[in-house]
């Protein structure tokens, strides 16, 4: 498949958390098809390893460390609240130090608002 600058790229590395890793990018704003495209590859990153996908999650919105990538990371977050509301619960309080305190609040928000009310707010 070409690529933007007439390179060569591969769909896929046949490996869903590295797909994870490379093809989720910062985004400017909420978007529903962006959010779907998200949801579809943490699902898949899910089912190949569970763990690696959580590390990945966090990755996306580690401050220092990670890509900075708020809205990402919270609609990454709501759906391992999907998949599994233990994981989530298990690993906020590596929320604060990853990301920062606000994000805490905003987590919980998000679960008890609903996907479709945080894309509209």
């Amino acid at each position: 498949e070409a690529g933007a600058e007439a390179g060569l790229q591969h769909a896929t590395t046949r490996s869903r958390n590295l797909d994870f890793f490379f093809k989720v990018v910062p985004k400017l704003a909420p978007s529903h098809s962006a959010t779907e495209h998200l949801r579809t590859v943490v699902r898949s990153a899910w089912k190949e390893d569970p763990e690696v996908c959580v590390k990945l999650v966090f990755q996306l919105g580690a401050a220092k460390k990670g890509k900075q990538d708020r809205y990402n990371f919270y609609d990454a977050i709501l759906q391992l609240w999907d998949l599994s509301p233990a994981v989530v619960i298990s690993n906020l309080k590596s929320v604060p130090k990853l990301v920062y305190w606000k994000a805490v609040l905003e987590i919980v928000a998000r679960v008890c608002e609903g996907q479709a009310l945080s894309t509209e707010r």
